[in-house]
C-alpha cells in the first residue's frame, strides 16, 4: 500500500506530527493529489552534497510543476474550480520557491517521505528496518521502470536488427534482379552467330554462377537474420506479458479493490496518473512491435525464401494483437463509480476512462459510451460470453455520453452527469431474499478503432455492484448489502457472489472504517466497542475479545434476522448509532465525552462506584438510533438507598428541537461525566447562549428539559442565566386528579427506571382495559385536556416519568397536550378507532415521524359529547363515502376492513319507484362539455342529467323545428317534454315502447334536404318508438349532450324491466376487483395505503402517457375533498382516481352499444365488435377469447372471457387496430413489372445534413437515407488531393467526403432495408485520371453488387426489381456503344452543373431545354459501368418517342418539370410508362426546401427527388408514400398509369374512365396524450388542439377539412366531428393527419401522421402521430373512425361498400368517344349497349342496398351483417312475439315474417327482397355482360399496333391525329375498367349474400331446416370469378 495511503490513517500526535510536516514550503494539498508520482521518483538517488546533482533537481522541479499543473486543468465542476485556482497559486509558489535551490526541493521531500515512513511503522508496529527512502512499494514502482527501461532497449534492438535486414534484403533483390538480367542475356545468344556466342557465353555463365553462389549463401543469411529477429520479439514479447500482467493483474487490480473499499469509508484509491503512464508506455511499446512484425512480414512476402519463419511471424502476429487487445479491454475503467445505492427518478454522475486513448489515438473519432443497468444473472453470462439478448433490468435516462480529450492531461474519459434511473425490471428473487439484497450493476460499453480501422473493439466494464431502491426507507437495508459486499467481494469473483459467513475480526474491521467515515472523527471504534458489538451480535455476555476471534457471523445475523427480543437487525441498530453521531454527537464523540457502547449492567456497575451526579452517555438498546443518559442518585423511596436511572432514550427529533448539551446543562442534578469530569468542563463549549432580556414588554419563552422528581434549582444560577427561573411549571409538577380512574404503576419500566421497548407490549392493553370503562358523560369542555392529562399520569406514574419539557411561562390546562408529546416512548401498537362516546387514544405508529408521547387524544371530532356526521353519505365514482365522518386515530391495516362495513346514512340513490336506495356503481365515463361543466361519471349520473332534463329541438316531418324541454320521470317510465300545446299525457313516451335510439342522421325526417345542413350529424339522435316504428328525431346543442341521452336511454332499453341497481351492491365489479388487485400488489404489508408517489407510478405505469402531475393534481383534489389532504393514497381513493382519469368517454361509450351487460364485452360481444365495425373476416369465439387473454388486465376477466372497459382500451390501442394496414408492412405488390413502372424513393444530395449554401457533409446521411428506405441516390463527386475523388455540396468546400469512403457506406448499408436495386446517380466533375481512381473504387469496393450487364437491344422494357435484387445500378454519362477510345466528349446538363454553375460562376456553353450544358470528357472504365440507367438529354415528346432506348434516363429540373405537367400532361404520363424520369428540385432551393412529389407521381415521375434533411409536409407525404410496400423504395404505379393503351390525364378534375370513385368517411373522436409544440413558447402545457384533414392525390381529389378547437386540453380532448372525401384514384392518394395548437407561440405544430389510401383499414382505428423530424411521439395518438364505400377497381374486402343511389334518368353512362377513324368507330360503337348493361347492373343493386340500410336506420357506409343485426334487435325489443327468419336452403337466402308486422318492418323486407333480386340479376347477367365487353377490348386492341397508319389512311394528321390516338386510348380504358368494375361488383354481390349468411347464423335468424353453415354458403349456379383481358393476349410486345 502507498505510504501516503497509509499515513491518511494516521491518528493522535502521529497524525499531528505529519500535519506538521506541510506548510507554505509545500502544501499538502500538493502531497495528496500528486502521492503516485511523487512515490514514484527516485529520490534518494539525488546526492544533496555533489553540486553536480542540481540538474536532476531542477528536472524533478520542472516534472513536479507540470505534473500539478496538469492536476489543476483536469479539475472539472464547480469545485474543481476552486481548486483549479488553488493548485495553480501553488505551482507558481513552488517554482518562486525552489526554482533557484531545486536541491533543496529534494531535500524537503526525501524529509517527509522518510518521516512518513517511520510514522506509518511506528503506528502499525513494523519491526521491518528503516533501509534508506525506498520502501517495498518504492521498490516495486522501481522495478517497473526499470522492466520498461529494458523493453525500450529490446525494441530498439529490433528496430535496427530489422532495419538491417531491409536493407540486406533490397541488396539482395538487386542481385536477384542482375542474375535475371544475366539470364536474359544468355538467352538473347541464341540469336547471335557462333563465333560471338562462343566468344561471350563463358564469361556470362561465370558470372551468372557467381551470382547464383552469392544469393544462396545470402538467401540462407537472411534467413538466420530473420529467424534471429523473430526469436527476440518472442523475448520481447514474453516480457511484455510479464510487464502488462504486473500493472493489469496486480496494480490495477489493487487499485480497483481500493476503489471498493473506499465505498465503505476506506482511504482514497488515488489518482490513476501513474497507471496511465504505465499502460500508455506498455500501449507504445506493443505498438512498435506490432508494427515491427508487419513489416517483418511484409519483407517475407515481398522475398518469400521457404522456411519456418512464415509460422512464427504468424505467431508473433497473433500474440502481439492478443497482448494489446487485453490492455485495451482492461483499461478501459470506471474512474468514478455510481453510486451503490441507487433511487429511481433520481439524478446521479459516473466517469469512465479509458487509460490508453490518448495514447492509441482514440480521441480522433471520440467514441460513444453507453451506460446500461443489468441483473446479476446478466452479468454472470456476459462474462461467460454466453449469447445473452440485448435487453436491460432498467431504463436509463441520458444513458449516452461522448469520450472527451483533454489536451493538457492525456486523458480521455466520458463524464455521466445527469443519468436518471427511469424505472427498473426485477427478476426473481430467491428465499428470503428481499428487494433490497438484489445486485445489479451498471454496463459501460462502447466501441472504436484503432490504427485506421486495423483493429476494432468492443469494451465493456461493470460497475461496482449497485442496489436499487424506489424509497428513502429501504436506504438502510440497502447500505447494508453494499457494506457487506465491498468488504469482503474476493478478486475474480462470479457476480457478485459473497461470503455469506466472515470471521468477527473481518466485520469488526469493516465497521470500523465505516464508522470513522459515516461519523468522520478519527476516533474509531475501541476493542471494548467491539466487544460490546460482539455481545450484542452473538448474545453473549463474554468480555474476552479471544473468544470471538474465531466465531463467524453470517448475512442473516447481520441484517435479515433481529436481535434477540428486539424488532430490528443488527445493523439497522448500528446503522442508527452512526446516523445520531454523525448528525448531533459528533463533537462530543471526537471528545470522548460518550461511552456509547455500554449495556445497561455495565453502566450499572460502572456508576454505583462514583458519588450520586454521576453520568454517562450510551446507546440505547432498545431505541435505533437513541442515546440514554445513566445517572446514580438516592432512591426517592427508600432513603439511604442509592441506585442507577436511565432517562429514556433521546432521538434525532429531540436534539433537533434542543442540543444534547443543553439538555445535559438543564438536569442540575447530573454533575460529573464518568469517571469524574465535570459536566461544564466538559459541554460548557456547546452550551447554547443565553436569551436577551424581554423587549417591548414580552417575554421570549424559553424550552427547558426536566426531570420532575430532580427538579432542583440550579445551585449555580450564574453557570448559565435565564430571564426566567429554571423551577418546573406547576401545572406539571402538581397534577390535579379528577377521581377517574386510580393510580396505576406503569410496566413499561423496569425495577431500575429504564424504559424497555420489551415492555411495552402491554400499553394497548392497558388502553384497551381503560377505554373500556364507562364515561358516563364526563369528556366535555376543558375537562376532556385534564383527563388525558389524568390518564397518561394513571399509566405512567410521575415517580418514574422521563424527561419531559416544560414551558417557562405559566400554563393553561389547554397547553397541557403539547407537553404530551414529550412524556412518553415510542411504541408499535397498533392504532384502535373507538366508535360511540369513547375518545379516540392510541400509541403512536413507529412508521410516522417521531412523537414522544403516550396517547394522542382525539377529541376534535366530537361536539356535545356526540360525534358529528354529515347528513346524508354521498357517493364520488360509485363509491359510498360519508361527508364529515371522523377520522379517528392513525391509519392502521384494517382501515379495508373498515371502509366496507362502515355506518352511517345510506347513501341517496334512485329507483323505478323513487324511492332513496343505496347507489352502485355500474359505468365510469366523462364527458368533457355538458352544460355547465357537468361531468358525467356513471349510468347514474346520466340518468340523474335526464330526470334534471335540457332544452333540445324537436324535428317534424314538415322539416320544422320546435325547441322543448325533455325530461325523464322520476320513476324512469316515461320520456315528457314541454312545453306542449298536446296534453301533458299525450307529450310523453314510455320507455318500454321505444325499440332503438340512433345516432346520427338515420331517419328520413333528419335526412330531408331541408334539415340536412343546418346541424351536424353529431347532434342528431332519433327515438324510435311504438309497433310501428314511428320516430322521435331530436337535436341537441353539443354532441355531449346526444350521448348522454344517447348511452342512458339505450341502458333503460336494456334494463328496462329491471331495477338500475341490478347489481348486488356489495358485488365489485371486474374492473374494480382488478384494481384492487392491483392496489393489494402496491401494499405488500397490508397497511391500507400507499403513499401519493407509488400510487402516482402505478397510474403512470397503467397508463404510460398521462403526465405525472396530472394524476397527482387529481390525488391532491380528492383528499382535499375528502378532507385528508397530505394522508396515504387509500383504495377508494386509488380506484376512485384511476377511474376518474383512466376511462375514456368514448370507448366507454362504444363498450355500451355493443356489450350485452353494459359492464364488459363476452366473446359474442366481441366477435360481433370484430367482425361488423372492424371488417375482420372469418372472426370465431376462440379468436375473440385469445384477444380477452391478451389485452384483459383482470384474472377474472381472462379467465371468464370477458373483456373489461380497460381491456378494450387496450385492445383499440393495440396493434390489431392500427390504422394501417398490417399486410403493407411487408412487400406485398407484384415486383416483376418493369423498373419504369414503380416509384422510386429518391434522395437529392444525400451527403448533405443543412441546406446547399452552409450545409455540411457527413456519412451518416447516407447511412440515414439507406435506413428509412432510399433507392435512388445522389454522389457529387469532385478532384480531391492526392488524386482521390471527393464527394461535397455547398458554397465551401472544407467539408470533403472522400469517393471511396461514401462507397464503403452504400456498401455497407445499401440492402440492409431493402433487397431491391439500388440506383446511384453520380454527378461527376472529375478530370480523367480521378474518374479512373472513381472507376477503380467502385469495382473494388462494390464488387458483385454493381450490375455491368449490357442491356438487350431487344428488350422494350427495363428488367423488374426483382431480377435486380441485391444490385446497384449506376446512372451517369456513357461513351457511345461503339467507342474504341480510352476516353471521350460528352454533354453535362444534370443538375449537378446547374448547381455548379450559379456557385462557382460557371458560363453557359449551351442551352438544351432551357438547361445550361457544357462538354465533359469521360473516361471509358467509368462509361462501362453505367448499364441500365445511361443519363441523356431530353429535347421533346415525341423525339423521345421516336429515338430513346429504354435503358435512358433523363432528368428533369422541377421547373421544366411542372412546365411539362400542365402544358403535356397526357405526353409526360405516356412518356412514363416506357423510360424512367428523375425530376430534382431547382437549384434556387438553396434552403434545401422540398417540392411536393405528388405534382410529379400524378405524372408518372419515377425518381422524384427528396432534401431528406429538411422536414414537413413534403417529406411526410415521400415517407408516408413509401411505406405501403414494406417500406422497400417501391411502389406500384396505378394500373391506368402503366397500360400502354390507356388515357389517364395528370391533371384530370373529374371522375377517371373505367374507375370508381370512392366515399372516404372519416370521423375523428378524439386525441390522446397531446404535448406542447416543441417550438412553443408559451408558458404551461396546456394546449389547445384542432385538427386537419388532408387528402393528397391528383388535382381532383385533393381537399382538407378542419375540426373545431378543444379549449385547454391536450390529455384526452374529444373532437368528433365526421368528414366525407370523394377520392377519384385511391391508388394514388394519400392521407394526412395535422393536429396543431390553437393557442400557440412561436410553433402550433403538435404531429402528423401520413397513410396512403391502399392501406387504411376500416372500423375504430387509432393513428399513431409523429413529430416533425419524423419519430413516432410515445403515447400519442388520434382515435379515429373510417368507413370507405363505393370501392372499386381492386383493393380488399373489407372495404367494399356502397355510395348513394341514383335514379335511371339521372344516371350517368360512360361512353367511348369517336376517334374519325371508320372502322375502329364502328367497333366502339358497338359496346354502347354492353357499357350501359353493366352500369345499370351495378347501380340497381347499389340502390337496392342503400335503401334497404337507410330503412335499417343505418347510412351507407354500413354493411350487411349491421343491417341483420339492427333488424335482430328489432325483434328482441319488441313487446309483440315478432318473428322473422332467414331462408338458407335456397340459392338466395330469403327473409320471411312469421305473423303480421308492423308497418316499417313490411317495407324493411321488401327493400330486402329488391336487393335480393337485384343482386341475382347482377350475378346471373354479369358473364354476358363482361364477355362483351371484353370481346370489344380484344377487338379494339387489335387496331393499336396500325392505328397510326390507319389514321394516316384516312387522312388524319398532325393535332387530329393525336387526338384520335387520345380517344382510342380513353376507349379502350372505359371498356376494360367497366369490365373491371362489373367483375368486383358480382364479387361483392356474392359477399353480400355470404354476409347474409353468417349474420343469420350469428343472431339466431336461420329458418328450421336450413342446413348451410356460415363458413360455407350456398353459391349461385353463375357465380364462376370474372378473368380480366390483359392486353397480352392480343399484343405480345404490351407489358401489364
Amino acid at each position: 500500500m502507498a505510504v501516503w495511503i497509509q499515513a491518511q490513517q494516521l491518528q493522535g500526535d502521529a497524525l499531528h506530527q505529519m500535519q506538521s510536516l506541510y506548510g507554505q514550503h509545500f502544501p499538502i494539498e500538493v502531497r495528496h493529489y500528486l502521492s503516485q508520482w511523487i512515490e514514484g521518483q527516485l529520490w534518494d538517488a539525488i546526492d544533496l552534497e555533489n553540486p553536480q546533482e542540481e540538474i536532476k533537481a531542477k528536472r524533478l522541479l520542472d516534472s513536479l510543476i507540470q505534473e500539478l499543473q496538469k492536476k489543476a486543468e483536469h479539475q472539472v465542476g464547480e469545485d474543481g474550480f476552486l481548486l483549479k485556482i488553488k493548485l495553480g497559486h501553488y505551482a507558481s509558489q513552488l517554482k518562486s520557491t525552489y526554482d533557484r535551490c531545486p536541491l533543496e526541493l529534494v531535500r524537503c521531500i526525501k524529509h517527509i517521505l522518510y518521516t512518513e515512513q517511520r510514522l506509518v511503522r511506528e503506528a502499525t508496529n513494523s519491526s521491518s528496518p528503516v533501509g534508506g527512502l525506498m520502501d517495498s512499494m518504492s521498490q516495486k514502482y522501481h522495478q517497473i521502470n526499470q522492466a520498461f527501461e529494458e523493453l525500450r532497449i529490446l525494441t530498439q534492438d529490433t528496430e535496427n536488427d530489422l532495419r538491417k535486414l531491409q536493407h540486406n534484403q533490397e541488396y539482395f533483390i538487386i542481385q536477384y534482379q542482375e542474375s535475371l538480367r544475366i539470364q536474359a542475356q544468355l538467352s538473347s545468344l541464341a540469336t547471335l552467330p557462333p563465333a560471338d556466342r562462343q566468344l561471350r557465353e563463358p564469361s556470362l555463365l561465370s558470372k551468372r554462377a557467381t551470382v547464383e553462389a552469392w544469393l544462396t549463401r545470402e538467401a540462407n543469411t537472411l534467413q538466420k537474420y530473420r529467424l534471429a529477429l523473430a526469436e527476440k520479439h518472442q523475448k520481447t514479447l514474453a516480457l511484455l506479458r510479464k510487464q502488462q500482467t504486473v500493472i493489469l493483474d496486480d496494480e490495477l487490480i489493487q487499485w480497483k479493490r481500493r476503489q471498493q473499499l473506499a465505498g465503505n469509508g476506506g482511504p482514497p484509491e488515488g489518482g490513476l496518473d501513474i497507471l496511465q503512464s504505465w499502460c500508455e508506455k506498455l500501449a507504445e511499446t506493443i505498438w512498435q512491435n506490432r508494427q515491427q512484425i508487419r513489416r517483418a512480414e511484409h519483407l517475407r512476402q515481398q522475398l518469400p525464401i521457404p522456411g519456418p519463419i512464415e509460422e512464427l511471424l504468424t505467431e508473433l502476429n497473433g500474440t502481439i494483437t492478443d497482448i494489446i487487445s487485453a490492455l485495451v479491454t482492461s483499461t478501459f475503467i470506471i474512474e468514478k463509480q455510481p453510486p451503490q445505492v441507487l433511487k429511481t427518478q433520481t439524478k446521479f454522475a459516473a466517469t469512465v476512462r479509458l487509460l490508453v486513448g490518448g495514447k492509441l489515438n482514440v480521441h480522433m473519432n471520440p467514441p460513444q459510451v453507453k451506460a446500461t443497468i443489468i441483473s446479476e444473472q446478466q452479468a454472470k453470462a456476459l462474462l461467460k460470453n454466453e449469447n445473452t439478448r440485448n435487453d436491460s433490468s432498467g431504463e436509463i435516462l441520458n444513458n449516452n455520453c461522448v469520450m472527451e480529450y483533454h489536451q493538457t492531461t492525456g486523458t480521455l474519459s466520458a463524464h455521466f452527469r445527469n443519468m436518471s434511473l427511469k424505472r427498473i425490471r426485477r427478476s426473481d428473487r430467491r428465499g428470503a431474499e428481499s428487494v433490497t439484497e438484489e445486485k445489479f450493476t451498471i454496463l459501460f460499453e462502447s466501441q472504436f478503432s484503432v490504427g485506421g480501422n486495423e483493429l476494432v473493439f468492443q469494451v465493456k466494464t461493470l460497475s461496482l455492484p449497485v442496489v436499487v431502491i424506489v424509497h428513502g426507507s429501504q436506504d438502510n437495508n440497502a447500505t447494508a448489502t453494499v457494506l457487506w459486499d465491498n468488504a469482503f467481494a474476493e478478486p475474480g469473483r462470479v457476480p457478485f457472489i459473497v461470503p455469506d459467513k466472515v470471521l468477527w475480526p473481518q466485520l469488526c474491521e469493516a465497521l470500523n472504517m465505516k464508522y470513522k467515515a459515516e461519523v468522520q472523527s478519527n476516533r474509531g471504534l475501541s476493542e471494548e466497542n467491539l466487544v460490546f458489538l460482539a455481545q450484542k451480535a452473538f448474545s453473549s455476555s463474554s468480555v474476552n475479545p479471544e473468544d470471538y476471534r474465531n466465531m463467524t457471523m453470517t448475512w442473516s445475523q447481520f441484517n435479515r434476522e433481529s436481535l434477540p427480543g428486539r424488532n430490528f437487525t443488527f445493523w439497522q441498530w448500528f446503522d442508527g448509532v452512526m446516523e445520531l453521531t454523525k448528525k448531533h454527537l459528533k463533537p462530543h464523540w471526537n471528545d470522548g465525552a460518550i461511552l456509547g457502547f455500554v449495556n445497561k449492567q455495565q453502566a450499572q456497575d460502572m456508576l454505583m462506584s462514583k458519588p450520586n451526579g454521576t453520568f454517562l452517555l450510551r446507546f440505547s438498546d432498545s431505541e435505533i438510533g437513541g442515546i440514554t443518559i445513566a445517572w446514580v442518585a438516592e432512591n426517592p423511596n427508600k432513603a439511604g438507598e442509592r441506585m442507577v436511572w436511565n432517562l429514556m432514550p433521546y432521538t434525532t427529533k429531540d436534539f433537533s428541537i434542543r442540543s444534547l448539551a443543553d439538555r445535559i446543562s438543564d438536569l442540575n442534578h447530573l454533575l460529573f461525566l464518568y469517571p469524574d469530569r465535570p459536566k461544564d468542563e466538559v459541554f460548557s463549549k456547546y452550551y447554547t447562549p443565553p436569551l436577551s432580556k424581554a423587549v417591548d414588554g414580552y417575554v421570549k419563552p424559553q424550552i427547558k428539559q426536566v426531570v420532575p422528581e430532580f427538579a432542583t434549582p440550579n445551585p449555580d444560577p450564574a453557570a448559565n442565566p435565564t430571564y426566567m427561573d429554571h423551577a418546573a411549571s406547576p401545572a406539571v409538577n402538581h397534577q390535579p386528579n379528577y377521581g377517574l380512574y386510580p393510580a396505576i404503576g406503569d410496566p413499561m419500566l423496569d425495577a431500575d427506571g429504564d424504559f424497555d421497548l420489551d415492555d411495552t407490549m402491554d400499553v394497548a392493553r392497558h388502553v384497551e382495559e381503560l377505554l373500556r370503562r364507562p364515561m358516563e358523560g364526563q369528556w366535555s369542555g376543558q375537562q376532556s385536556d385534564h383527563h388525558c392529562l389524568n390518564l397518561a399520569r394513571s399509566i405512567s406514574p410521575t415517580q418514574q416519568l422521563p424527561g419531559e419539557f416544560t414551558m417557562a411561562e405559566p400554563q393553561t390546562p389547554e397547553s397541557l397536550a403539547g407537553p404530551l408529546h414529550e412524556l412518553a416512548p415510542e411504541a408499535t401498537t397498533p392504532t384502535r378507532d373507538v366508535t360511540g362516546a369513547a375518545a379516540a387514544m392510541s400509541i403512536s405508529d413507529t412508521s410516522t415521524p417521531r412523537t414522544r408521547t403516550y396517547l394522542e387524544v382525539s377529541g376534535a371530532t366530537y361536539a356535545g359529547g356526540h360525534p358529528v356526521h354529515g347528513a346524508e353519505g354521498l357517493y364520488s365514482n360509485g363509491r359510498y363515502r360519508e361527508h364529515g365522518s371522523p377520522r379517528i386515530g392513525t391509519r392502521n391495516r384494517d382501515s379495508s376492513a373498515e371502509r366496507c362495513t362502515g355506518t352511517g346514512n345510506p347513501p341517496c340513490g334512485i329507483m323505478k319507484d323513487g324511492s332513496k336506495q343505496r347507489q352502485v356503481r355500474k359505468k365510469t365515463v366523462s364527458f368533457s362539455s355538458m352544460p355547465n361543466d357537468r361531468k358525467m361519471n356513471s349510468t347514474a349520473a346520466c340518468m340523474a342529467f335526464m330526470m334534471e332534463g335540457c332544452e333540445m329541438k324537436k324535428v317534424r316531418s314538415n322539416s320544422r323545428m320546435y325547441s322543448r324541454y325533455f325530461l325523464l320521470d322520476p320513476d324512469m317510465r316515461w320520456l315528457r317534454w314541454e312545453p306542449s300545446k298536446k296534453d301533458s299525457e299525450k307529450a310523453k313516451l314510455e320507455i318500454k315502447s321505444i325499440k332503438e335510439v340512433r345516432l346520427g342522421k338515420k331517419t328520413p325526417v333528419l335526412r330531408s334536404n331541408g334539415l340536412s345542413d343546418q346541424f351536424p350529424d353529431e347532434c342528431a339522435f332519433s327515438i324510435i318508438y311504438g309497433d310501428n316504428y314511428e320516430s322521435l328525431d331530436l337535436v341537441a346543442s353539443t354532441a355531449d349532450v346526444v350521448s348522454t341521452w344517447v348511452m342512458g336511454l339505450r341502458y333503460l332499453v336494456s334494463y328496462g324491466r329491471h331495477m338500475v341497481g341490478v347489481v348486488e351492491p356489495n358485488q365489485p365489479s371486474l374492473r374494480t376487483s382488478w384494481i384492487g388487485s392491483v392496489f393489494e400488489l402496491a401494499d405488500p404489508e397490508r397497511q391500507g395505503y400507499i403513499d401519493l408517489f407509488r400510487a402516482t407510478q402505478i397510474i403512470k405505469g397503467l397508463n404510460p402517457g398521462m403526465r405525472e402531475s396530472r394524476i397527482e393534481l387529481k390525488f391532491k383534489e380528492l383528499q382535499k375533498a375528502k378532507d385528508c389532504y397530505g394522508e396515504g393514497i387509500d383504495l377508494d381513493t386509488f380506484v376512485e382516481v384511476y377511474c376518474e382519469l383512466c376511462t375514456r368517454p368514448e370507448i366507454f361509450f362504444l363498450l355500451v352499444q355493443f356489450s350485452s351487460n353494459k359492464e364488459y364485452l363476452d366473446s359474442k360481444d366481441l366477435m360481433l365488435f370484430v367482425e361488423v365495425e372492424q371488417g375482420v373476416e372469418g372472426v370465431t369465439e376462440e379468436m375473440c377469447r385469445e384477444i380477452v387473454r391478451r389485452y384483459e388486465p383482470s384474472a377474472e376477466g381472462r379467465n371468464n372471457g370477458y373483456l373489461s372497459i380497460d381491456g378494450f382500451t387496450h385492445y383499440l390501442l393495440s396493434s390489431e387496430c392500427h390504422i394501417f394496414d398490417p399486410q403493407h408492412k411487408h412487400v406485398c405488390q407484384d415486383m416483376t413489372q418493369p423498373l419504369s413502372h414503380y416509384y422510386i424513393n429518391s434522395s437529392h444530395n444525400a451527403s448533405l445534413l443543412e441546406d446547399h449554401y452552409w450545409g455540411s457533409s457527413d456519412l451518416s446521411s447516407y447511412v440515414r437515407a439507406l435506413r428509412m428506405g432510399c433507392r435512388s441516390l445522389e454522389v457529387v463527386i469532385w478532384d480531391g488531393p492526392d488524386c482521390e475523388p471527393v464527394v461535397y455540396m455547398g458554397s465551401s468546400v472544407a467539408c470533403q467526403l472522400a469517393f471511396c469512403k461514401v462507397l464503403d457506406v452504400i456498401n455497407q448499408y445499401a440492402f440492409e432495408s431493402s433487397e431491391y436495386p439500388l440506383i446511384l446517380c453520380l454527378v461527376t466533375h472529375c478530370s480523367v485520371p480521378q474518374q479512373r481512381v472513381m472507376a477503380q473504387h467502385m469495382k473494388k469496393i462494390l464488387g458483385d453488387k454493381l450490375h455491368t450487364e449490357s442491356p438487350k437491344a431487344e428488350d422494350l422494357y427495363l428488367p423488374s426489381p426483382e431480377n435486380l435484387k441485391g444490385k446497384i445500378l449506376i446512372k451517369g454519362k456513357r461513351l457511345p456503344l461503339d467507342s474504341q477510345e480510352s476516353e471521350g466528349e460528352v454533354t453535362d446538363e444534370e443538375e449537378g452543373f446547374e448547381m455548379s454553375r450559379r456557385m462557382l460562376g460557371v458560363d453557359d456553353k449551351d442551352q438544351i431545354n432551357g438547361i445550361g450544358c457544357k462538354r465533359l470528357r469521360l473516361c471509358k472504365e467509368l462509361s462501362d459501368l453505367v448499364t441500365l440507367c445511361k443519363a441523356v438529354q431530353f429535347r421533346d415528346f415525341e423525339t423521345s418517342k421516336r429515338e430513346q432506348r429504354h435503358w435512358e434516363i433523363c432528368s428533369f429540373n422541377e421547373v421544366n418539370a411542372n412546365r411539362f405537367a400542365n402544358e403535356f400532361p397526357e405526353d409526360f404520363v405516356s412518356y412514363n410508362k416506357r423510360f424512367l424520369s428523375r425530376v430534382y428540385p431547382t437549384p434556387m432551393r438553396i434552403d434545401a426546401s422540398n417540392m411536393n412529389p405528388q405534382d410529379f407521381w400524378k405524372c408518372g415521375c419515377q425518381i422524384v427527388a427528396m432534401n431528406y434533411q429538411t422536414p414537413g409536409l413534403m417529406m411526410d407525404l415521400n415517407l408516408g408514400w413509401f411505406r405501403q410496400n414494406g417500406n422497400c423504395g417501391y411502389v406500384l404505379r396505378p394500373a391506368i398509369m402503366r397500360e400502354e393503351v390507356s388515357y389517364f390525364s395528370a391533371n384530370a378534375r373529374d371522375s377517371l374512365p373505367g374507375v370508381s370513385a370512392q366515399l372516404l368517411h372519416i370521423k375523428v373522436i378524439s386525441g390522446q396524450n397531446l404535448p406542447k409544440p416543441r417550438g412553443s413558447a408559451a408558458k404551461g402545457d396546456v394546449v389547445e388542439p384542432y385538427i386537419y384533414v388532408e387528402i393528397h392525390g391528383i388535382p381532383a381529389d385533393c381537399a382538407e377539412q378542419r375540426t373545431k378547437t378543444v379549449s385547454q386540453n391536450g390529455d384526452n380532448p374529444i373532437f368528433d366531428e365526421s368528414f366525407e372525401f370523394q377520392i377519384n384514384l385511391p391508388e394514388l392518394a394519400a392521407l394526412r393527419f395535422v393536429v396543431l395548437d390553437d393557442d400557440y407561440i412561436g410553433d402550433e405544430f403538435i404531429g402528423q401522421y401520413t397513410i396512403p389510401f391502399e392501406c387504411l383499414l376500416p372500423g375504430y382505428r387509432h393513428v399513431p402521430l409523429q413529430s416533425l423530424t419524423g419519430e413516432f411521439l410515445p403515447n400519442t395518438t388520434l382515435f379515429v373512425h373510417v368507413a370507405i364505400t363505393n370501392r372499386r377497381g381492386g383493393g380488399k374486402a373489407n372495404k367494399r361498400g356502397l355510395s348513394v343511389r341514383k335514379g335511371r334518368k339521372a344516371r350517368e353512362y360512360t361512353s367511348t368517344k369517336t376517334t374519325g377513324i371508320k372502322v375502329v368507330d364502328e367497333l366502339f360503337r358497338a359496346s354502347t349497349q354492353p357499357l350501359r348493361e353493366a352500369t345499370d347492373l351495378r347501380e340497381n343493386v347499389q340502390n337496392a342496398m342503400v335503401s334497404f340500410k337507410e330503412l335499417c336506420g343505418l347510412t351507407p357506409a354500413a354493411n350487411m351483417k349491421q343491417c341483420i343485426l339492427t333488424v335482430s334487435s328489432w325483434l328482441m325489443n319488441s313487446e309483440r312475439m315478432l318473428r322473422v327468419t332467414v331462408d338458407l336452403s335456397e340459392t338466395y337466402p330469403i327473409m320471411e315474417a312469421q305473423g303480421p308486422v308492423p308497418e316499417l318492418l313490411r317495407k324493411v323486407l321488401t327493400a330486402y327482397d329488391t336487393m335480393i333480386q337485384t343482386s341475382r340479376t347482377l350475378i346471373e347477367s354479369a358473364d354476358g355482360v363482361y364477355s362483351k365487353l371484353t370481346q370489344a377490348q380484344r377487338a379494339g386492341l387489335d387496331f393499336h399496333e396500325d392505328l397510326h397508319r390507319i389514321g394516316a389512311r384516312e387522312g388524319l394528321k398532325g393535332r387530329k391525329l393525336q387526338k384520335a390516338m387520345e380517344s382510342y386510348a380513353w376507349n379502350i380504358t372505359v371498356l376494360k375498367g367497366q369490365a373491371d368494375l362489373l367483375k368486383h361488383a358480382k364479387g361483392e354481390a356474392m359477399d353480400t349474400l355470404r354476409q347474409i349468411n353468417c349474420a343469420a347464423h350469428s343472431c339466431g335468424l336461420v329458418k328450421n331446416g336450413a342446413s348451410t353453415s356460415p363458413a360455407s354458403p350456398l353459391l349461385p349456379p353463375h357465380a364462376r370469378p370474372l378473368h380480366t383481358i390483359h392486353e397480352n393476349e392480343t399484343n405480345n410486345t404490351t407489358l401489364h
